[in-house]
């Protein structure tokens, strides 16, 4: 699995000597982990600064004792069907549809009982009512004519535990909005056409897109069927691979990526080790003056996106 999201340790490399290509890192350098950790201190900072360009998830599916519990009060009526919603507020903006068959699920536990519930399955019960602002709605009287799990007589006015586990960030889409899936079958290094994806809605219409370390350039993407069509293997002078099942595909602008990497250069630039490589740069601009356009990049980055909601 793919350690970086939004730039690679080539696209770092090259914004001093943009003639580098992915066999020459392998050849020229010797500290490529090195450079993964500060790139992923760089996209861990971007984020901090402007919020998450992804998805990511909250709790682990497998361990729920990872996941949020909220405690609400049903509110007290002698008749079941007096009772009121509730709305949780959870903690993360831009929450994706609940999703079962993603690992998301929703979990009730009345009372004093020991026992969670899984009412994932039971929309009767709670909403997904303010994606944008992250708020659940447990509805606590039947809609529909139906009486939710968690609704039993005698049961109005008193506690309940929910907990769950939700993926949340970017929704991608369009080519302004990253976005990000995964493959749906294994891709070999020289295959090119159509190609299956677990959520094609992610993507935009096509563009230079990220399979785990490789650019590959997506001439269409068809929503309907979840497929993309792959027309190009190692753009950006990275090196057609093979990609098991599951790899992401992610999707991002390009002014967001080179930000990215321009900010592990200057990081790259900083350490000794990095100094020789530094300076067999084909290009004779003043070494002072690119650092400050770098520095810029980044800069105009942050600062377009820090107001954004993502």
């Amino acid at each position: 699995m793919a350690r970086l999201t939004y730039a690679t340790v080539l696209d770092a490399h090259r914004k001093f000597d943009p003639s580098l290509s992915q066999s020459d890192l392998g050849e020229r350098f010797t500290a490529e982990e090195r450079t993964v950790s500060i790139l992923e201190e760089v996209e861990a900072e971007l984020e901090s600064r402007v919020g998450k360009f992804r998805a990511s998830r909250h709790g682990n599916p497998d361990a729920p004792q990872t996941w949020d519990t909220h405690t609400v009060e049903v509110p007290f009526s002698h008749d079941p069907r007096d009772a009121r919603p509730v709305t949780i507020d959870l903690g993360h903006e831009n929450v994706l549809p609940i999703d079962p068959a993603a690992g998301d699920a929703i979990k009730l536990r009345r009372g004093h009982q020991e026992d969670f519930e899984d009412i994932t399955d039971d929309t009767a019960f709670w909403e997904l009512s303010d994606p944008r602002n992250g708020r659940l709605t447990l509805h606590l009287r039947p809609r529909s004519g139906q009486r939710p799990r968690g609704l039993r007589t005698g049961n109005i006015g008193r506690t309940r535990h929910v907990r769950l586990t939700y993926r949340y960030g970017n929704l991608g889409g369009s080519s302004t909005n990253p976005g990000e899936t995964t493959l749906a079958t294994a891709l070999t290094d020289e295959e090119t056409g159509t190609v299956d994806v677990a959520d094609a809605t992610r993507l935009p219409s096509s563009g230079t897109m990220l399979v785990d370390s490789e650019y590959v350039y997506v001439s269409d993407v068809d929503e309907a069927n979840d497929t993309i069509t792959i027309e190009g293997r190692g753009k950006r002078r990275t090196t057609p691979a093979s990609h098991e099942t599951g790899a992401r595909v992610h999707y991002c602008p390009m002014h967001i990526r080179s930000a990215v990497a321009a900010k592990a250069a200057i990081e790259l630039h900083a350490q000794d080790d990095k100094t020789d490589f530094l300076t067999e740069s084909d290009h004779n601009l003043d070494r002072n003056e690119k650092i400050r356009q770098l520095e810029a990049e980044w800069d105009d980055v942050v600062d377009a996106h820090s107001d954004a909601v993502v």
